[in-house]
Parts: C-alpha cells; structure tokens; sequence
C-alpha cells in the first residue's frame, strides 16, 4: 500500500509541529502500519533515492502478499523534500502525523542528519536506507536514528585497505557541491589522513556543472596514484569520469562511491572506455543466499531490462529488518520498536558479504557488524562486473 502526501501543509501537520511527541500513533488503522517515507523526487539525490524508494515500496509490496505483519498490512506514506535541509524537517513531521511506525529515509545524507531532533522530540525511529554519514548517529539528538549502512568511516578505513593494496601514496578527491557530500568527505579525509596517505588536490563542481576540465587539469597536475570521485551521482559524476578518462595517465586508478555503480541510466552516458577498471564501494554479491532472494523479488517487480542495485538489496533488508522488529515486539508503537531496534542482534543483512550482519543496542546504533557490507567493484567496460580481485574488507 502506498500513499504520497501533497506539498501543503494543512492544520493537521501544523497541529503535530506544535506538538510532536504525541504525533506517532503507531501506524494506520486497525488493519494497517505505516511506514514513513522520506524521499527525493526532485532535488541532487534523486537519482539515487528514487531507485532506493522503488525498491522499499516493492519490499514492502512483498511482505503484505505474505500476509503482512501482525495480520496487518504495511502503508508507505511518503513525501519528497529535494534533500534539502532545510525543508526536510517539515516533511518528516508530516509523515510522523500520519501516524509512522518507523519514517525511512532515502533522501540525502544532509537532510537525514537536519531531522535527528524531529525525530529525537517525535520519539520514533529513523531508518536512513543508504546513507552511512556518522553525523546521523553521534550526539546530540541521537538515540532515535539508526543506521544499517556501513558508516562512513569504517568505508574510509575500507578506502585506506584498497589504497594501500595498490601502493598509492598519493590521492586526489572530486567531489560534488552538496550539503550530503560535504558530510561524507569530512569523515572520509579524516580515515585517509590518519593512514598517512597524503591528498594531494581535492575539487568541486556543482552537480549541474558542464565543464570539469580545469578541475581534471590541476589533478593531473598533482599527479596523484589514484582519483577518488565523490559525488551524489548522476550527470556530475558521469562528467567527472569522462574528463578524468581523458586528461589523466592511464595508470591513474579511478575509484567511486556507490553512485556510479546503483545508477545502471548513468553507464550508457559515459565514453567508451571511460568506466572501464573503476572500482566502486558496492554493497552485493550473489555469495550471499539472501541477496539472491532480494534480487528475485526486485526481478518480479520490475521490467526485463531492471539491473539489480546495492540500493535495492539495502532497500529490501531494511524492510525485512524492521518488519522483524515489530513482529518481535508484537506491537506497531513507535516505542516499542524503537525497543525492538534497540535489541537486534545478528540480523542477516540482504546485501554484503554472506557472513554480514546488522546489530543495534541502546547505546550504539552503528549497526554494521564489521566492514565487510562493502564489496568492491570492478567495471569491466561499462557495466559492473563482479567483486575487484586487488582487496576486499573482512567482517
């Protein structure tokens, strides 16, 4: 079940601003739970959060043809924010009186972090799908956001482990001019230059950006052992990598956030050649069983030409994973599965590698079980083509 709120904001949701602890009701009505849903239609992280969206509403699809939970069935409510900080806010409130459960988001990392208080003062969990910014769950305003997402920082260490297995001593960074990068970037530096790994240029362009030559110029400039591009995807990453193809040295290697490889529309924009041998931190393989099991209900929901994301595999385990906790706990009240959340414990993870799990307790909701919900990936071409051979992270 899936309902989409408008962009006014009536006296309802004014009502639930003024007085947002008593907002979260548990979920729907009798027969239904609501699943809040933060998301980006029409802002810098649409290209991602809209894959990821789709996959969280097929999830859910999923469960309710299994009967639902609690004999219920599961409503997505839903609204878009642009991953704007500064709107998010509002958005998430107007959900939470909706009555959510539990809100998802799938909007960027900067707006997810604007709404730690939201939720800290609503008192009803957060789940961001895909965002692994530490901001989210450090203090303050933290106890009511979870994160299943290998954290920026434990992918900085798994970024220092790739550097170092090729002996790049050098780095160069290209990044977007978003609030969500920003976030991730300061994290990211802070593992890279503890290791001793030295960045020697680091660029920005806006992410309607049409010309990046100057940028690629001073990095060959630099001349670094490997490029890391860090952007929230779409046409801004597809143009860092089409330059980059032609300005740097061959020897140069290339890697990328997820954006590149959970976008499948952005690898027929690139130049021949251009993706081939990049690696980027991807979050599935086919070694883990569960993952299989995600990819075949995303096949079922999509059309014949639908290529499989780390977005979609974390999509369908954050379903599963909070309609375990509330199946656990017997209840749909935002209190108790906070609870519940609170005491997961080896939670078989839809995506990484077969022996990743996600863990949360009352003091630390980093739920990652270790590094190894990263899988490097390798382009052979233009598509992904498997696991990259040089390094992967242990759990």
């Amino acid at each position: 079940m899936k309902r989409k709120l408008g962009l006014k904001v009536g006296a309802a949701a004014a009502g639930c601003t003024l007085a947002l602890a008593g907002c979260g009701g548990g979920g729907g009505g009798d027969d239904t739970i609501v699943i809040g849903l933060v998301e980006d239609t029409s802002g810098p992280g649409a290209a991602y959060s809209q894959i990821t969206s789709a996959a969280v509403r097929a999830a859910v699809d999923k469960v309710n043809e299994e009967g639902g939970v609690l004999g219920r069935q599961l409503e997505v409510v839903s609204d878009d924010d642009s991953s704007d900080p500064s709107r998010s806010p509002t958005v998430t409130r107007r959900i939470i009186g909706e009555g959510a459960s539990v809100v998802m988001f799938t909007t960027g990392s900067g707006a997810v972090i604007a709404n730690k208080s939201v939720m800290q003062e609503a008192e009803v969990p957060g789940l961001p799908v895909t965002s692994a910014a530490t901001q989210v769950i450090e203090d303050p305003d933290a106890d009511y956001m979870y994160l299943q997402a290998v954290t920026t920082a434990k992918q900085g260490e798994a970024f220092v482990g790739a550097f170092e297995a090729i002996d790049a001593e050098k780095i160069a960074i290209l990044s977007d001019d978003t609030p969500t990068m920003a976030a991730y970037n300061e994290v990211l530096k802070d593992a890279i230059d503890e290791a001793g790994i030295e960045i020697v240029a680091e660029e920005e362009a806006a992410t309607d950006a049409a010309d990046v030559t100057a940028q690629l110029s001073r990095v060959e400039q630099a001349e670094p052992d490997a490029v890391l591009v860090s952007t929230v995807g779409g046409q801004i990453e597809v143009l860092y990598q089409n330059t980059a193809n032609k300005v740097l040295p061959e020897d140069v290697q290339m890697f990328s956030l997820s954006s590149i490889g959970n976008q499948p529309q952005l690898w027929g924009q690139a130049d021949s050649g251009a993706l081939d041998g990049l690696v980027y931190v991807g979050a599935i393989t086919d070694e883990n069983p569960r993952t299989k099991e995600a990819r075949e209900v995303m096949e079922a929901a999509n059309d014949d030409d639908y290529v499989m994301t780390d977005y979609d595999a974390q999509a369908y385990s954050a379903v599963k994973m909070v309609a375990n906790a509330i199946e656990e706990t017997g209840s749909a009240e935002p209190a108790d599965v906070h609870k519940a959340l609170n005491s997961t414990s080896g939670f078989e993870a839809y995506y990484g590698l077969p022996d990743f799990t996600v863990s949360y307790t009352e003091d630390d909701h980093d739920g990652a079980d270790g590094a190894c919900g990263v899988v490097f990936t390798v382009f052979d071409g233009s598509e992904p083509s498997g696991a990259w051979d040089e390094y992967q992270p242990s759990c």
